[in-house]
């Protein structure tokens, strides 16, 4: 009780001397400020300390090589919907969509994609939002799994979904719509995304194995990898022309590892390893995570990167021998450097994130900023 006593009265004195305020009285004549000592009362609990809301853009989808749309969180449970109709030129707010869910930090949606100027799909946890209007209304539903990951194909909006129970996930694939979750078929692997192009879905390798369907995941075929992949990116421009960019080759740390196939995967070439590509003016680029990869043609790709100077993008137009650092102004925006993807609609309109929006309208070879309001 003594030693309880003693704190109480050193904390009480502490305060005293270290304390100040300034308080107002007022009566219905007179109206008088004094400053006091402040002694601050010992129940209670002090508020909360509001920590800064970072607001930063997560996700963009362009349908065409024209619209485009992305999601402008706020400190709260309202997301402000922009389009654009120029290829990001300009930007403006087409409607809103509030959260399920109140967070102390920025709400913003999740990944997002759109299959025509009308139709598009954003996931937030297990709630799709979906529109048929051009985000200008949006339909909630909810979905079986958190986490879906969206694509397009042939003009219709798909989602990868997971469930996990005991470590052990299974997934599959479902087109979704304003209606709701229309058809739905078994996934191989337990990948985690999907890549398409023209005539093929690509699974996500895991190990040495690479999934191919033809048909829009009816069949699915099982493709041996002659390397190890843990986690990759993928991409292809069409059903033989297939791209694979491994962070661990042969289950060991040593950059990322970019391999083609120009046969669909019955044989495979090692480009590079990310390490040895050497990308003018910078140098070498290395990476041990899953990069972004995208392939225009048979000879053109874009990868995403870590340089000696940051993340930068380096593409190549001869199939991999030659590599270049795509021009990027400095980012002009005050939001951390969140990257994604890297977007290209047809053989020279692309965009990229990082912070900002940066787009090309020469296939990846400069960028200008994409002031979104």
């Amino acid at each position: 009780m003594a030693s309880q006593a003693y704190r109480s009265l050193f904390l009480v004195g502490l305060i005293m001397v270290t304390g100040s305020c300034t308080t107002s009285s007022s009566s219905a004549n007179t109206a008088s400020s004094t400053t006091t000592m402040g002694i601050i009362p010992m129940t209670g609990t002090s508020p909360p300390v509001k920590q800064p809301c970072y607001r930063f853009i997560t996700d963009f989808a362009f349908a065409t090589t024209e619209d485009g749309f992305t999601a402008v969180p706020s400190c709260g449970r309202r997301v402000v919907i922009v389009a654009t109709t120029d290829a990001g030129a300009t930007w403006r707010s087409v409607s809103a969509i509030t959260l399920p869910t109140k967070s102390d930090e920025a709400s913003s949606l999740g990944p997002m994609s759109f299959s025509t100027t009308d139709d598009g799909v954003a996931t937030w946890g297990n709630v799709a939002f979906v529109t048929d209007n051009g985000a200008r209304s949006w339909h909630r539903i909810r979905l079986p799994a958190a986490g879906a990951q969206p694509f397009t194909y042939r003009g219709a909006n798909w989602l990868v979904l997971r469930r996990c129970h005991n470590s052990r996930c299974t997934g599959r694939v479902a087109q979704i719509s304003v209606s709701g979750i229309g058809v739905t078929r078994p996934l191989p692997g337990d990948p985690d995304e999907i890549a398409t192009a023209p005539g093929i879905w690509l699974a996500v390798p895991r190990r040495r194995v690479l999934w191919t369907s033809y048909d829009e995941g009816v069949k699915w075929f099982r493709t041996p990898l002659p390397f190890s992949c843990w986690q990759a990116a993928v991409a292809a421009s069409g059903p033989e022309n297939l791209w694979v960019d491994c962070p661990l080759f042969e289950g060991k740390p040593s950059g990322n590892s970019l391999f083609r196939s120009y046969d669909g995967g019955l044989s495979w070439t090692l480009v590079a390893r990310s390490s040895e590509v050497q990308v003018q003016p910078v140098g070498e680029m290395a990476s041990g995570f899953p990069t972004s990869l995208v392939v225009l043609s048979a000879s053109r790709a874009i990868f995403e990167g870590d340089s000696s100077v940051g993340r930068q993008l380096a593409l190549t137009t001869d199939g991999g021998a030659d590599w270049y650092l795509a021009t990027m102004p400095e980012n002009p925006g005050l939001t951390p450097a969140v990257s994604s993807d890297v977007v290209c609609v047809g053989a020279d309109s692309c965009w990229v994130l990082q912070g900002v929006i940066f787009r090309s309208t020469d296939g990846g070879q400069t960028f200008e900023a994409s002031r979104v309001p």
